[in-house]
């Protein structure tokens, strides 16, 4: 089970400090999520939401290092829901470099490279691509990638994949890949350890509709990449739509037995690798029970 960490949308807005959700011993990975901008003057600051919460970048350093000691993976994810960001042209490896060096080695490299989390390394990255420029740009981002496994073997290597352009769904059918040659080509071509599937936010197949299944076991499991996670909205806040429409809240699921009744459907196949929610404070907080909701889907996950 992985959950995102860092953009609260509880209404409450009481997400606790990363650290605290790795003590639970509910959670196996946890990503720090999003960090926008790629350029170099974005890309070692700190910025958002990764200053919001505890004491900032220091205790995040803190509990990066409690986090992987309980062993708990912390992903960082880059991307998102907006359109500032993408690999410079031609620029891919050099990128890499920085970010390695930001981000994922005790080597600063030449010259002053901030560090946002201080001492703290990162398990791997999570490319949470959601704009045109990642289908424009598929060479600089494969060079990204590439050069990122080059430096650093056991980096793991996360793709989130939803809307790709109009008006592909987010969790396309056999048709939509058929015809989308560059999502097509974007899959084939990077060396993803994980792909994480967004099953909400369309009714046609979200986790709590027959069509999840079809497009999980009969459409991305016949991919050539490895393992497969399945993204699930923890709870109602974590749905953000505008206007509101009741439609898009069919993802997420009515209950715990409805979302084991999903994995029930998938566990036995190969490709599938667990459970990732958006987000980790509204699976956290929200109840199932006299349990959370994180709770029981985590123990079923275990069992399962």
């Amino acid at each position: 089970v992985a959950a995102y960490w860092g953009q609260d949308r509880t209404l409450a807005e009481n997400q606790m400090d990363l650290g605290d959700y790795c003590k639970t011993g509910l959670i196996d990975r946890i990503n720090l999520s999003n960090k926008g901008g790629y350029d170099s003057k974005n890309s070692g600051n700190t910025w958002g939401v990764f200053s919001t919460f505890g004491s900032g970048p220091s205790k995040i350093e803190q509990d990066v290092t409690l986090c992987q000691s309980l062993g708990v993976k912390v992903i960082l994810t880059i991307g998102g829901g907006t359109a500032d960001y993408g690999v410079p042209a031609g620029k891919g490896g050099d990128l890499a470099t920085r970010f390695y060096n930001v981000f994922f080695s005790a080597n600063t490299g030449t010259g002053a490279v901030p560090r946002p989390f201080g001492s703290a390394i990162l398990d791997g990255i999570d490319l949470d691509l959601e704009n045109q420029k990642g289908v424009q740009m598929q060479a600089d981002y494969l060079a990204f990638v590439q050069k990122l496994k080059n430096l650093r073997s056991n980096l793991l290597i996360f793709g989130w994949f939803i809307s790709w352009a109009p008006p592909s769904p987010q969790c396309p059918d056999s048709e939509t890949l058929t015809n989308n040659k560059d999502f097509g080509n974007l899959l084939s071509q990077f060396v993803f350890d994980y792909v994480n599937i967004q099953f909400y936010n369309n009714p046609s197949c979200n986790v709590n509709t027959g069509g999840f299944f079809r497009s999980f076991a009969q459409v991305w499991s016949g991919l050539n990449q490895p393992k497969l996670t399945v993204g699930v909205a923890a709870a109602k806040n974590d749905v953000v739509v505008t206007p509101p429409n009741d439609e898009y809240y069919q993802g997420v699921p009515q209950s715990a037995a409805v979302l084991k009744n999903a994995i029930s459907q998938v566990k036995s196949l190969s490709k599938f690798a667990g459970l990732a929610f958006w987000d980790v404070s509204g699976a956290y907080e929200r109840q199932s029970g006299n349990i959370s909701f994180l709770e029981d889907i985590s123990r079923y996950a275990a069992s399962a």
